[in-house]
């Protein structure tokens, strides 16, 4: 990837999220540009990726456009590289737009993390993007509640948890049969893996553990 192209992906990809890791710009050969750019970095800092795994400490190191990002506490910082990871791996869609969304002032358990956006002329399909470190049953099925309440169609799920992934289908599942996801369509959940410098379940034969699940949700019939 030339220079050029680098510096473009990385201005966009953290004008979008905000701030990413060293780490997962190494895996998409994007590192030359953070020195180019000059951009704020703040790490070594210890976290733990997967919040019901204390095994999962990593330290990491956080860049951003904007120094000001890399002030938010660790927790921030890692929704932020796990929505980062996401976009890389979500395939754009026509006048789709990604917003992160500002929780402040508001009920963070009812609002998503980031919405994918289309245009008003478009039939409303707007997504519901959210990154999980490893909520509790009762938060997954509260946001994907939240989700169908406030008109959602689609939910982009981010897990950080490999194993999680179609636990989190399984919830949505029953939820869409009790009638308490109306409206939902289409269910995506995704491993996201911000801390390592490649796919560490590829070249794996053993391992049939899926990287992404995805559900389909047709319209009840009235």
């Amino acid at each position: 990837m030339d220079l050029s192209t680098q510096t473009s992906n990385v201005k966009l990809l953290l004008g979008l999220t905000r701030v990413a890791t060293l780490e997962q710009l190494k895996k998409y050969d994007l590192t030359e540009a953070v020195s180019v750019l000059g951009l704020p970095i703040r790490g070594p800092v210890t976290c733990k990726t997967r919040t019901t795994q204390p095994d999962s400490l990593v330290d990491l190191t956080f860049v951003a456009l904007e120094a000001k990002w890399l002030n938010s506490p660790r927790r921030d910082l890692m929704h932020y590289a796990g929505l980062s990871e996401l976009l890389c791996l979500t395939e754009a869609e026509d006048g789709a737009e990604w917003h992160l969304v500002d929780l402040k002032g508001r009920e963070p358990g009812r609002m998503p993390d980031a919405e994918i956006i289309f245009p008003r002329s478009v039939r409303r399909h707007d997504i519901f993007v959210e990154f999980d470190a490893g909520y509790s049953r009762d938060a997954v099925t509260d946001k994907l509640r939240a989700a169908a309440r406030s008109g959602y169609s689609r939910v982009l799920w981010a897990c950080s948890i490999h194993g999680r992934l179609s636990t989190i289908a399984s919830i949505a599942d029953t939820l869409q049969r009790t009638a308490q996801l109306e409206g939902v369509e289409r269910l995506e959940v995704v491993w996201v893996d911000f801390w390592s410098l490649r796919d560490t379940y590829s070249g794996r034969p053993r391992c049939h553990k899926p990287n992404r699940v995805t559900r389909e949700y047709p319209p009840r019939l009235t």
